[in-house]
Parts: C-alpha cells; structure tokens; sequence
C-alpha cells in the first residue's frame, strides 16, 4: 500500500487524530514521520539507520519550512486572527481553509518525497509478530533521534496509531520494546 493511502486509511480510525494531535503538541514529533516509521515498519521492516536519517533531514527541514509556518498561521487565525483583526470573519475563515487546504498538500509532498526517498517497490510478506517488531524498532529510532523522554503517555498514543494500522498488534511486543 502507497504511504499516503496508508495514512489516510489509519487517520480514519477513531482515536488517531487525537493521538497524532497529543504527539506534536506535547512530544513535538512529526506526525508524518511517526506514521512513516509505521509505514516503513508494517510493509518492510527495520529502516537503516542511513535511511532513517535522511528521512529525518528531510522531514526537519521541510517540516520546519513549510509545514509548521501554514501551521502556525491556520491556528492563530482560528485563534484570535479572524476575530481581532479581521472585519469579516466568514471571509476570514474562507481564507485559513485556503491556507489549511495548502498546508495538506504540504504533508502530502513531504509523505511523497519519503516514500521517494525510501524506494519502497512492494510490501514485504511479514508476520505480525514481525511487523510488530519493526515498526517498534523504527519508532524507538525516531524517539531516541529527537532525544524524547518515553513514557506510558507517549506509548500509549504511538499504540493507538499502531494499533489502527495493524489489528493484529503484539500489544506487549510493542510496548516492551519503546520501553526498554
């Protein structure tokens, strides 16, 4: 499966966007790199760490250009924008749907260019005991990039979007290995 059609698909499970939210506002961490290193884990197995740390260049400096500033101009005219400096709010909030609309297909390049970078052909027949493993092991690799603390919140959050990917999840697996 293409990364995209499998972000959208996970996105669509119930508790997804809400863990996705939880990650970069708390953790501070790529959603589109969280949901790559899943990709990457369900369909192939370990990234290298080669791979792994061009994607990560990569999504930091695209991210950091193009993602977070439409980000952050969407949310501060939802905020308080449209409603402080605006005499039209409807036409304000037209305008940060534009915006919102530009900052997906934003996401979509940079999920585009991973799966570019990464040469993924086809999917790699696993079971999943051994795609639980991987994209553990691949999402690890990120946390420790990032330096990011690993808690039962963060766990927790990482499992619902693995868990939505991969119903057939070794939930200890999973956890054992974030954690140890």
């Amino acid at each position: 499966m293409l990364f995209w059609n499998y972000s959208i698909k996970v996105y669509a499970q119930e508790g997804v966007p809400n863990a996705c939210l939880t990650l970069q506002d708390k953790f501070a961490l790529d959603v589109n790199l969280i949901l790559f290193c899943s990709w990457y884990g369900i369909s192939i197995g370990n990234l290298d760490k080669e791979l792994f740390c061009r994607c990560h260049e990569y999504c930091y400096t695209w991210s950091n250009r193009t993602v977070k500033p439409l980000r952050n101009i969407r949310t501060w005219l939802k905020d308080q924008g449209c409603k402080e400096i605006s005499s039209n709010i409807n036409d304000c909030m037209r305008y940060r749907d534009k915006i919102k609309s530009i900052e997906l297909e934003a996401e979509k390049m940079q999920q585009l260019t991973l799966e570019s970078i990464s040469e993924v052909k086809m999917s790699k027949k696993m079971t999943p005991q051994e795609k639980t493993v991987a994209a553990a092991n691949n999402l690890k690799m990120y946390l420790i990039q990032e330096n990011i603390e690993i808690t039962d919140v963060l766990i927790n959050e990482l499992h619902v979007i693995i868990h939505a990917s991969l119903q057939d999840i070794e939930t200890l697996t999973f956890k054992r290995i974030l954690s140890g």
